[in-house]
């Protein structure tokens, strides 16, 4: 919410909004996939997830080691 947009807020409704942000950035810093989520939707990172790699080796990989 842009808080400077709407100057009739109260002050007590402005701390209510800040705890809300702050809740919010609490819960998405506490899980990793939630961040990453997070960065997807506001435009940091690629909208679409990478796909996994299987952790099994592949024969190349094997021979090579």
């Amino acid at each position: 919410m842009n808080l400077s947009a709407i100057p009739s807020l109260s002050p007590e409704q402005i701390a209510a909004e800040i705890a809300e942000m702050r809740k919010a950035a609490r819960a998405i810093a506490a899980s990793p996939r939630k961040s990453l989520a997070f960065l997807r939707q506001v435009g940091v990172l690629n909208s679409t997830p990478k796909q996994r790699r299987s952790k099994r080796k592949t024969t190349a990989a094997i021979r090579n080691h």
